[in-house]
């Protein structure tokens, strides 16, 4: 009897142990098959956008709600990078909740680091269980799993380095209630069960240790593996009251219902549990290794049924999310990589061509922006329905073995596969089919979206026979129509091939030069219309490269900015140019502007004006004196983020110049939008004034006035000619630029010609006792102290600078004066334009003088209009008229009359 029932305990604590692994083993399966899933690989994806995680995260929470356990339940689910930092926790009952780590979890994380980042690969026990028993009869229990989504969730080798996660699964399970239940059943009320965790292990021991304990008062079991001790007491007095009167014949009874319980339940177990459980195993595992249809549907409704019919529902859906995008219900990019194979072998089968079509959606990123992602996830879903429609209603895919298939690759960008086409004429209807769903806009919900499509093409066998080759390819003829002006489609050629290998050829050497510093700048000089002073330069990029020298600015920048190296560009002449303006401004006080343009792909860039600043700084430049240049047609109408960084750079103090102007598509009223400073007229338009042709003057015209209208500065560029200069100083144009005034120079040329524009008066030498000279860039100065009188040679216009240093030149002579009254004599070498610019500058010298002293002769040569405004001022000043007066046909004559003056006083 005594062995009998000791088996029977043994048995029982066996069940007992094994039942409790088998559901810790359930738990894991499920974690697995949860860990292989696409919303895992993409949460752990750093590409994906914060909307992305949101949705994928709560995706990932309703499969761990799904989560099912016989006798508990699964409170929280965490995944851990190697710095365990919680990359993704959900806990069931309360979602603010924040993890904790136990110290088994830290020692296995820093145990599985230090493995994986020894060099080679290494094998890992991937999984380790650690149960926890608590007083109140619960234990908990912890599943710490080791993964990565660079590997299969089947393997556990990892190579060194690899990026390892470890996910963690917190669940409660009820197992004194469940198996005190079920021993109360067997034996007695009083039967006692208590649980024993062995720590955190790796594996299960296929066998189980029992001990038999028998003393005066109890009869009991000590079953234990590496995983669980479990202990069974039953009190001696069970026995005794049961044996007792029925000694012998519960002896014999009990015998041989062991004996039969044991086979009866070894065979209902084995029939009903372990074979089944165990056949669902391995149906479980050839379906994570690829086959899915190995698993089918069981009718019954046992709890294998149930647990095999919920694996068959949750490998359904993971099915569709591994290949079907969510949004639009198309095919996604990695189902369609073997797509792609299917095409090539059906081009290969047929002896016909397979095209893959890769569609980009341009300026979407300006409607989802503007309008709402809401707008953005509409328009997708319409513009899919509408493609696959115009596919399904061509003529052309009617014909025996022809095919397609539609897959939205990523965001924006989409990829139609033909399959059976006989000609390349037939895949262009095809395309320009589907072109024009776009070609005046896209139509949604009685709204019209500015989007157009950008569509590459590459063809099987004639430019491919292998997918990857394929997809790069008609990516690269897509790039080609976006680079020819958008809205289109083009097939892809070896030219274009050519055009590739030149770009990345090209590109190389831009990082080249970046890294070697062999770029360099020239600078544009920049004059004032009104009085010809060199006010400013603009920055103008050069390299000392062959390659980069020979193809210019204007095929390298492009290149540049496709592929992001243009921000590097960008900071090295922003930086450089602010370094010479420094350098202008230390050594001869400049106050005019350096010019720098920079790229539009700054305005997506929101740290640019921080960085500007910082450069701003650390050199100590006046902000208004650096000129950033934006070409119009890089601007986006309305783009708030465009307006946004503007704003910013204009909060530095920094001027604003909008480049090019009037080749873009910027609205007069538009204009309001933009923090601008300055109009910089296309060469264009200014090319156009040389043509009779009242029309396209009219257009120059135009952009002046709306410069005046909107205070805003207006540039001329382009200007070639002196008939160009006439044209735009009278028109009212505040500066001017063109190889007429000076071709770009290098950074030693326009220093010294600045100097030279620069007025400055220098006591040059003194002829004799009484004849001082100073002279200037715009004209010289001279004076007779003992003649009482002062010489003024101007060219062309009087400026204020000439101004400025008559009166410096009558403060420093006065002293030497002889007499209180003394004469001036201007002699106009040229002046081509009397305007009011000419007489504003004669009256102001004029007044000059009378403030200073008496004007006792003027001689004027050529202009009587000069002389006219002489005499108003003689006139209003009371003056003597005995104002002796005389004009002369040319310098020499003048200065040959003042010499026999001279010697007749």
């Amino acid at each position: 009897m005594l062995e009998s029932v000791t088996d029977k305990l043994k048995y029982e604590s066996e069940y007992i142990i094994k039942d409790l692994e088998k559901n810790v083993l359930e738990l894991g399966g499920m974690t697995d098959l949860f860990l292989n899933s696409v919303e895992v690989t993409q949460l752990l994806n750093e590409s994906e956008t914060d909307l992305s995680v949101m949705v994928i995260e709560s995706q990932l929470s309703k499969y761990i709600e799904g989560f099912r356990i016989s006798f508990g339940e699964v409170r929280s689910f965490n995944i851990l990078d190697d710095k365990k930092e919680s990359i993704y926790h959900f806990n069931l009952n309360d979602p603010f909740a924040t993890p904790v780590l136990s110290d088994n979890l830290n020692v296995y994380i820093d145990d599985v680091a230090k493995k994986i980042g020894k060099k080679g690969s290494v094998e890992l026990a991937t999984t380790s269980y650690e149960l926890i028993y608590n007083d109140d009869g619960k234990s908990l229990l912890n599943i710490f799993r080791t993964f990565s989504p660079d590997i299969p969730i089947t393997s556990n080798r990892f190579p060194g380095n690899v990026n390892a996660y470890t996910a963690v699964i917190e669940s409660y399970l009820d197992v004194e209630q469940r198996y005190t239940e079920l021993l109360k059943g067997n034996f007695d009320d009083n039967v006692k069960i208590n649980f024993y965790p062995r720590g955190v292990v790796s594996n299960f021991d296929r066998d189980i240790h029992h001990e038999i304990k028998v003393d005066k008062k109890h009869i009991g079991t000590v079953s234990s593996d590496s995983f669980l001790s479990v202990t069974i007491e039953i009190p001696d007095e069970y026995f005794l009251s049961k044996m007792e009167p029925y000694r012998n014949t519960i002896i014999s009874v009990v015998i041989n219902i062991s004996i039969i319980t044991f086979i009866l339940l070894k065979l209902l177990i084995q029939r009903q549990i372990i074979r089944p459980i165990v056949s669902l195993t391995e149906q479980v595992e050839e379906a994570i290794n690829g086959g899915y249809n190995l698993l089918t549907k069981i009718e019954r409704k046992d709890e294998v049924a149930s647990l095999n019919n919920n694996y068959l529902e949750l490998f359904d859906e993971l099915n569709k999310m591994a290949k079907y995008d969510h949004l639009t219900g198309l095919t996604n990019r990695k189902f369609f990589n073997s797509s792609i194979e299917t095409a090539i072998n059906h081009a290969e089968r047929y002896r016909t061509k397979s095209a893959l079509l890769y569609i980009d959606i341009d300026n979407f990123k300006y409607v989802n922006d503007t309008f709402g992602h809401h707008i953005g996830d509409l328009l997708l879903k319409s513009f899919a329905k509408k493609l696959n429609q115009s596919l399904r209603s061509s003529e052309l895919l009617i014909l025996r073995n022809t095919d397609y298939e539609i897959s939205r690759l990523a965001g924006d960008e989409f990829a139609v596969l033909l399959m059976g086409m006989p000609n390349t004429d037939a895949i262009a209807h095809i395309a320009k089919r589907v072109a024009g769903l776009c070609q005046n806009g896209f139509d949604l919900d009685g709204a019209n979206y500015d989007v157009r499509l950008s569509i590459g093409i590459s063809v099987c066998p004639d430019d491919a026979d292998e997918a990857e080759l394929l997809l790069v390819r008609a990516d690269s003829a897509m790039y080609q129509v976006k680079k020819k002006g958008k809205n289109g489609f083009q097939f892809y050629s070896k030219a274009l091939d050519e055009e590739l290998k030149r770009h990345a050829l090209i590109e190389e050497e831009i990082k080249l030069s970046l890294e070697q510093e062999t770029f360099y700048l020239v600078y544009m000089p920049v004059f004032d219309c009104r009085n010809g002073r060199l006010v400013g330069a603009e920055s103008l990029l050069r390299s000392s490269s062959e390659l980069l020298s020979t193809c210019g600015p204007a095929e390298f920048i492009p290149i540049a900015e496709s592929s992001e190296l243009i921000r590097d560009i960008d900071y090295w002449v922003i930086e450089s140019s602010i370094k010479k303006l420094k350098e202008l401004i230390d050594k001869f006080r400049f106050d005019g502007t350096i010019s720098v343009n920079f790229s539009a792909w700054e305005l997506k860039n929101e740290n640019f004006a921080h960085d500007l600043s910082l450069l701003i700084k650390k050199y100590s430049v006046p902000a208004c004196q650096l000129e950033l240049e934006i070409t119009e047609t890089h601007l986006i109408i309305d783009n708030v983020q465009h307006i946004s960084v503007l704003n910013d750079i204009k909060s530095l103090g920094v001027h604003l110049a909008l480049d090019d102007f009037g080749t873009g598509y910027t609205a007069f009223r538009q204009l309001m939008n933009y923090p601008v400073d300055t109009l910089k007229i296309d060469r264009s338009f200014i090319d156009v004034i040389d043509i009779d042709s009242c029309e396209e003057r009219l257009l120059v015209d135009i952009i002046v006035e709306l410069g005046e209208l909107y205070h805003l500065n207006v540039v001329a560029e382009g200007v070639e000619t002196q008939h160009h200069f006439d044209y735009v100083r009278k028109l009212g144009c505040d500066r001017a630029q063109g190889y007429f005034l000076s071709k770009p120079i290098e950074w030693e040329e326009l220093v010294e010609l600045y100097q030279k524009h620069t007025p400055k008066l220098d006591y040059v030498s003194q002829r004799s006792e009484h004849e001082l000279i100073f002279k200037t860039t715009t004209g010289s100065v001279s004076v007779h102290t003992d003649r009482n009188l002062m010489v003024i040679d101007y060219r062309g216009l009087i400026t204020y600078d000439l101004v400025e240093y008559v009166i410096n030149s009558i403060d420093m002579c006065v002293p030497h004066l002889t007499e209180e009254k003394w004469g001036a004599l201007v002699i106009n070498d040229y002046v081509y334009d009397i305007s009011d610019e000419v007489k504003k500058g004669i009256n102001t010298l004029v007044t000059v003088c009378l403030e200073h002293g008496c004007i006792e002769s003027a001689y004027v040569i050529k202009s009587d209009e000069a002389v006219k405004q002489i005499k108003g001022f003689r006139d209003r000043a009371n003056l003597a008229n005995n104002l002796s007066e005389k004009t002369f046909s040319s310098v020499r004559l003048a200065k040959e009359y003042l010499t026999e003056k001279l010697k007749e006083s």
